[in-house]
């Protein structure tokens, strides 16, 4: 894995998406907790951990004037994340999920409710943006490396279309896939269509005359498969690739949406536009970044849980180890005594591999070309 992987291009690259965007009302199990909030939906989470990784992320949303909406994009600025396009609209209610977390048999389990926990009623759903709406984003947007969205809408297809004319890598991650006119036009104006395996449609089985040349299809703990494709007489073979391990699962709830963040990251986070030139070791290595960031939230409650409880360097650092040692392994979060460190320094591998690296960072090196010079 390259040490730039987290390095964007200057400017930062651009992703605009619509869909789900949505306030999460998180519920850990424990009565005498209080529930975080944060914002979320696939399209809100998507976009934040984009923005958090340096692209400048702006959703395309209609949410409502209320508190809900306070609350989310509160968290959204937060995260730097743009809402030039996120527009309040006083006739509808900002869309509210909320997940609760539960312990089943030792395994953590996450459920999501689309009514109130407190008195039953429905809570607000997902609207869409307007047609009209975003026939005006178009004409002001900038034109991005990635389009994403996450649902089917007049709207959102005339931004996609706007975005795949202008050259964008378009991205379709639907909650599911139907035999539908909106549906396939969806497809056919996307390069990656990603969903998961327990909503699979038959995507072959469709009249689509212009095909993603990258499908993936998410198989959980099992990991992913995918289908990569430049034309229709292609290998239509599955390839998988096995999930990182997790020894400390709190919540898989946004996993999906992280592996998504990363691939779009590794493929657009360069600032090129040029889609012909994604090869299928790029995309290999995509989607191991992808599972690797997935794999990391999947030790925090929450679908971005992460993002709340380490900061940017023990983030990068962590993702990294996840990909050199095949694992999301948890560090102990209180600090080690000198005592235990001067133990662990005797019995831990790594701990005798980093000390042998920092002495020899610290010694004096000599340069061939100025003999006479030393660095410390």
């Amino acid at each position: 894995m390259n040490n730039q992987v987290f390095s964007v291009s200057n400017p930062a690259p651009i992703c605009i998406g619509t869909g789900l965007l949505a306030l999460d009302v998180v519920f850990n199990g424990n009565p005498n907790v209080k529930p975080n909030y944060w914002a979320g939906g696939s399209c809100g989470n998507v976009l934040t951990v984009l923005s958090y990784l340096g692209w400048q992320s702006f959703p395309v949303a209609r949410l409502g004037k209320d508190p809900a909406a306070i609350k989310l994009t509160d968290d959204l600025h937060r995260f730097k994340v743009r809402l030039d396009y996120v527009h309040n609209d006083k006739n509808v209610n900002t869309p509210v999920i909320v997940e609760r977390i539960r312990n089943i048999g030792g395994i953590p389990t996450h459920k999501f409710y689309w009514v109130c926990p407190n008195c039953g009623t429905w809570l607000p759903r997902y609207r869409a943006i307007l047609q009209g709406a975003a026939r005006n984003i178009m004409n002001k947007m900038p034109i991005p490396q990635c389009f994403y969205f996450d649902r089917v809408s007049p709207g959102a297809l005339e931004l996609a279309k706007s975005a795949r004319k202008a050259g964008s890598l378009v991205i379709f991650e639907p909650p599911s896939v139907k035999d539908d006119k909106n549906y396939i036009t969806a497809i056919q104006l996307s390069h990656i269509v990603k969903y998961a395996h327990d909503r699979y449609c038959n995507i072959d089985r469709l009249k689509v005359s212009i095909y993603p040349f990258l499908l993936i299809e998410t198989l959980g703990a099992e990991g992913l498969r995918y289908q990569f494709r430049r034309n229709a007489r292609a290998s239509k073979a599955w390839k998988t690739i096995p999930a990182y391990h997790v020894d400390d699962l709190r919540d898989a709830a946004g996993a999906g949406d992280w592996c998504t963040a990363g691939i779009i990251h590794m493929l657009g986070g360069n600032g090129n536009n040029d889609v012909t030139q994604i090869t299928e070791e790029m995309v290999i290595e995509a989607l191991r970044f992808g599972q690797a960031m997935a794999a990391f939230n999947c030790r925090f409650e929450g679908a971005r849980g992460g993002m709340y409880k380490v900061d940017k360097r023990t983030f990068e650092k962590a993702i990294k180890n996840i990909i050199k040692n095949q694992s999301a392994y948890s560090p102990i979060d209180e600090p080690v005594s000198n005592e235990a460190r001067n133990l662990l320094r005797r019995i831990c591998p790594g701990c005798k591999g980093h000390e042998k690296l920092n002495k020899r960072k610290t010694q004096k090196i000599r340069i061939k070309s100025f003999p006479n010079t030393y660095f410390t």
